[in-house]
């Protein structure tokens, strides 16, 4: 097996993902799918980050920020805005 090639090859391709997920990128460093329905998308966008040593501070402060401001007093984050706590 051609190891070289094959490392030349998935730092293509992560570098093609990572420009992907770029442009889908809202102006303040969140996603915003269809399909989001909690701060775990944002959570794992900041460890996702970590691991591949990216350094990007401004938008992982974007995004620990967001987090921050959507937890509850409690500590809790819902998971719609009308859920409520028993």
């Amino acid at each position: 097996m051609n190891w070289k090639l094959l490392k030349k090859k998935i730092s293509s391709y992560k570098k093609y993902k990572i420009e992907q997920l770029k442009s889908k990128q809202s102006s303040d460093g969140s996603w915003r799918f269809p399909c989001e329905n909690s701060p775990l998308t944002d959570a794992y966008m900041i460890i996702t980050l970590r691991v591949l040593k990216e350094d990007n501070e401004k938008l992982i402060a974007s995004l620990v920020n967001r987090l921050l401001a959507t937890q509850l007093e409690n500590g809790a984050w819902k998971l719609y805005a009308d859920e409520t706590h028993i």
